[in-house]
């Protein structure tokens, strides 16, 4: 494909065996990392420009097919009846018919069913084409359109899901603006029927303010999730508890009261190794707990003498868990590797610099 394609670039003179070779040494044989080399290609870079610049005199036709590349993006695919719930009928056939080639290469027309032909293309367009103000209006009028049927239709009930989930909607957006646009988006969303008193609403919030240090506002968006969780008949804490944990860990760090650092630190150090052996914890205890080497650089020399055993005590077991953990489950997640060896390596800078 890359062959007849004529998309190989500087490699192009290689023979066949030198190609198969890149293609196993620099991109691990890996199917998805060759699709993205051919993206990123300036052939096709400058052929998806060329399709993308007369949707930007057409703002309709432009927030439809952003639209279609966030959805695509996301994993979901839809009939063209679906697509009704978010644009009129009629726009969708006058953009068929007035954009036929941008259809025939971005889309994928089977049936009933209309979808952009790759996600991974479609990854690609919204982080180096789409803008991020058209971005987060396509997600907001995604989202308070699934919101409004997800009552009985299923599949738009767990599109409203996938909208409301920092990870998913994260990669979309531009470095640059990140920040703001995901912010903006999640204030937009909050008045969208009951969102304002979904625990789970309030939750991606905190991680979002979390990833982008916002203490204060992650504080806020934590103590709503918790608050709105507990009055379920049967609460889950759990998850809320895991991200609640990674933020308090950063706090610690950002205290400078070190009495009130450690406090923090213990407490989510507490209920982090509660969960380490939990079949689904996802390696949250693990991506957390690399917090360690923050907290013991901003605090450890400023503890007295039983915080800093109390905090070593608590590095050695959180470490004789996760080599039990990936002995016992036979686990080689980088995360709890990583942990390991980077526990391995603070115990003993810290052990050198008590003998010193």
């Amino acid at each position: 494909m890359i062959n007849f394609s004529g998309l190989w670039g500087e490699r192009a003179g290689l023979s066949a065996a030198g190609k198969a070779s890149y293609l196993r040494s620099n991109l691990s044989g890996s199917l998805y990392l060759a699709l993205l080399e051919v993206i990123r290609s300036d052939k096709v870079q400058d052929d998806i420009r060329r399709l993308l610049t007369p949707l930007t005199f057409d703002r309709k036709a432009l927030l439809v097919f952003v639209s279609a590349f966030i959805v695509s993006s996301l994993g979901f695919r839809f009939e063209i009846n679906d697509w009704q719930t978010f644009f009129k009928i009629d726009s969708i056939r006058r953009i068929i018919r007035n954009y036929s080639e941008q259809f025939a290469n971005f889309m994928s027309v089977s049936g009933d069913d209309l979808s952009p032909r790759s996600g991974l293309l479609s990854s690609h367009i919204l982080k180096n084409f789409a803008d991020d103000s058209d971005i987060v209006h396509c997600l907001y009028t995604l989202y308070a359109a699934a919101a409004e049927a997800e009552d009985y239709d299923s599949y738009l009930a767990d599109l409203r899901v996938e909208l409301m989930r920092y990870g998913a909607i994260e990669p979309m957006l531009s470095e640059a603006n990140k920040h703001p646009m995901i912010m903006s988006y999640y204030n937009q969303i909050r008045s969208v029927r009951d969102t304002v008193n979904n625990s789970d609403y309030w939750l991606q919030v905190g991680i979002a303010s979390t990833s982008y240090d916002d203490l204060d506002g992650a504080q806020i968006a934590f103590d709503n999730a918790y608050s709105r969780e507990r009055k379920k008949k049967e609460p889950r804490l759990r998850r809320i508890d895991n991200y609640y944990s990674r933020f308090e860990m950063k706090k610690a760090v950002a205290e400078i009261d070190s009495d009130k650092a450690f406090k923090l630190f213990y407490d989510a150090n507490v209920r982090l190794t509660k969960q380490i052996f939990e079949d689904n914890n996802r390696h949250y205890p693990f991506k957390t707990s690399r917090q360690f080497v923050g907290v013991a650089a901003r605090h450890f020399d400023k503890w007295d003498d039983d915080q800093k055993n109390q905090f070593l005590d608590m590095m050695r077991d959180v470490r004789q868990r996760a080599i039990r953990y990936r002995e016992t489950k036979g686990d080689t997640s980088p995360d709890v590797g990583f942990l390991i060896k980077e526990t391995a390596a603070l115990l003993a800078r810290l052990r050198a610099e008590g003998s010193a």
